[in-house]
């Protein structure tokens, strides 16, 4: 009887970790663009470089990835809910940063290359690959919208 109440309670005891938070294992962006069905809606983490390009951010696996003609390894930076509120992507946030991010994979987001929703980023460098936009042109006499008058003027 005593044996049988032993292993009761080591199994117990055993069963109370299983509520240990996982975190995901860390993959590679051209490990999950090749498995996109596998990792389509996990969560993954990963390894890569920010840029801010073409009015997009974009999270590649190697610097050589960011100025790759083709589509390289990379995938789109997309906000995501927390707390029911959309995340901040501000242009500076991630821009010319190297990071290692938490967030969820979607396969058919950013154009069909894939996207990824950061949940958690941490930077751990720098880089100088990217280039933001110029700023928009200060309004002025010579850009500024003159509407026509819709009847005419005579």
């Amino acid at each position: 009887m005593r044996k049988i109440l032993l292993y009761l309670v080591v199994f117990i005891l055993c069963g109370c970790g299983a509520g240990v938070l996982v975190y995901p294992e860390h993959s590679r962006i051209s490990e999950i663009r090749d498995g996109s069905r596998f990792y389509n809606n996990a969560i993954v983490q990963i390894h890569g470089f920010s840029v801010l390009r073409f009015e997009a951010h974009f999270i590649c696996e190697s610097l050589r990835d960011i100025d790759s003609a083709s589509d390289g390894n990379c995938l789109v930076l997309e906000p995501s809910l927390q707390d029911g509120v959309l995340s901040e992507l501000g242009p500076a946030l991630y821009h010319n940063k190297e990071v290692v991010l938490v967030g969820v994979f979607n396969k058919d987001g950013g154009g069909r290359k894939g996207s990824i929703s950061p949940l958690r980023v941490k930077v751990v460098g720098t880089h100088d690959k990217g280039d933001p936009p110029p700023p928009p042109p200060e309004p002025s006499a010579n850009n500024s919208f003159k509407p026509t008058p819709l009847r005419g003027a005579a």
